[in-house]
């Protein structure tokens, strides 16, 4: 039996996405042999036994850090460490993990839980804040000189044993941006399994548009969703969007939806299964993505997604046409049409949600979990 610790920034599965999806796959990898720990920074989860757990502070010092987290692992037998949350791949932790290796013979995978490319700029003016479009064209300039995604990326994949991504798709896109050659078979794939045990019971679905997603317009452009609806819900008045979660924009679009009708914002909710179940269309803006749970999770219940073609993992997920609709990025008129037709079609919608439910997607977690025990055995 391996002892394996995750580090992370949230132990509280109701945080997010990644939090439920950590969560899952460490009490999943239990049944497979291994003993679960957990390095946190910030929000605790009390139903982990305190001494499965060790909470650092993010911002101390390297010395610090080392030595807790050392102690932590020696007195636990941790053979493997995963690194879950990108805040942890700048220079300050690279070295920390470095020590740690020399220090204890810990074996460390990091984690990149978004696209490669996911810092290049595909904003277009009016799809996205204003605020946003001048922050990211400014950064993009900036980038053109000193990028510090790449001396990150390139920092952290040096120090790691295993450099996990959430796709296939993207091991040639990462040694294609950062001119890696891992001849050294340090990229391992494997996508996150959906989080949730029941299945869709067959609630009556309502005539709803659903999107869940954190607040936060840099990359999930709310305000460009808020841009279609504008376009759609004149004429469908029989329909409405339901907008589920938090984050630093948050009053910003309540504001802007003001002035729109049928739209609700849920904020945070710590049953978003409910939501899934009862909804009909599952809809995604995003400027980009890696791997994301909302997705996974939505078409798990068959809620039939739309999304922008602004990640290459979309293509892991939706069979254009058969499962659920990609459209070109940044294409607004396309999406307006398409979610129109969604709505105009209920039986077509109806078959759509039916075919997804009978063929499950490849995210099933004893798929993942396998996998996942398949790579822990190759490291170890």
């Amino acid at each position: 039996m391996a002892n394996i610790a995750f580090f992370v920034s949230n132990i509280d599965p109701f945080i997010g996405g990644t939090e439920r999806v950590t969560q899952s796959i460490a009490e999943n990898l239990v049944f497979k042999g291994y003993n679960t720990f957990f390095v946190y920074t910030n929000a605790d989860n009390h139903s982990i036994s305190i001494n499965k757990k060790m909470r650092i502070l993010y911002s101390d010092t390297v010395e610090n850090i080392v030595n807790q987290v050392q102690q932590f692992i020696l007195i636990n037998e941790i053979r493997v460490m995963i690194v879950v949350n990108r805040v942890f791949q700048s220079v300050k932790y690279q070295k920390v993990f470095s020590l740690l290796k020399k220090n204890t013979n810990v074996k460390i995978i990091i984690s990149l839980h978004a696209a490669p490319d996911s810092w290049v700029n595909k904003n277009k003016w009016g799809l996205v804040l204003p605020k946003v479009y001048f922050k990211e064209s400014i950064k993009s300039f900036i980038f053109n000189f000193y990028n510090p995604h790449i001396r990150k990326v390139i920092g952290s994949y040096q120090v790691s044993d295993k450099y996990l991504l959430l796709s296939k798709s993207y091991i040639k896109m990462f040694e294609q941006t950062y001119h890696i050659d891992d001849k050294e078979n340090k990229l391992i794939a494997i996508p996150n399994p959906c989080p949730f045990k029941d299945s869709y019971n067959g609630v009556a679905r309502e005539n709803i548009v659903l999107a869940v997603s954190r607040m936060q317009e840099d990359q999930k452009r709310i305000f460009c969703m808020l841009r279609i609806w504008a376009r759609i819900y004149k004429y469908h008045s029989d329909w409405k969007l339901v907008v589920v979660g938090d984050g630093p924009d948050f009053t910003t679009y309540k504001q802007m939806a003001s002035k729109l009708s049928n739209i609700m914002f849920e904020g945070h909710s710590s049953n978003v299964q409910s939501y899934y179940k009862k909804s009909k269309i599952f809809m995604m803006t995003s400027i980009w993505e890696g791997l994301p749970m909302t997705l996974i999770e939505a078409m798990h219940y068959g809620c039939v997604p739309i999304a922008f073609d602004s990640f290459a993992a979309l293509y892991d997920l939706i069979d254009n046409g058969n499962n659920g609709f990609i459209i070109p990025n940044n294409d607004i008129d396309c999406f307006v049409k398409k979610i129109s037709f969604m709505m105009d079609n209920k039986q077509y919608l109806e078959k759509m949600s039916s075919r997804i439910l009978q063929h499950p997607n490849i995210f099933q977690m004893n798929d993942i979990i396998q996998i996942w025990d398949h790579e822990l055995k190759k490291l170890l």
